[in-house]
């Protein structure tokens, strides 16, 4: 398997190059990539671990659950 950084540099970095040198009139242009490799152990499997992760990160959203009676499944 490749690395995330190896497919941009071959694929997609000369493209987005040209692309804001045609775009932007940029005569001199480099893009330097990096790659942030943490990992997060926040793998959410079931509905109802989803739904409480989004009402804990966006309250309203359960405000607006309550309010309007929604049946979110």
């Amino acid at each position: 398997m490749q690395p995330k950084k190896d497919t941009f540099i071959q694929n997609y970095k000369q493209r987005l190059i040209n692309y804001l040198h045609n775009r932007f009139l940029l005569s001199a242009i480099d893009i330097e990539t990096t790659i942030d490799s943490t990992e997060s152990s926040d793998i959410l499997y079931t509905d109802e671990q989803r739904y409480n992760y989004l009402f804990n990160k966006y309250p309203v959203l359960k405000e607006m659950k309550k309010n309007f009676n929604l049946d979110i499944t």
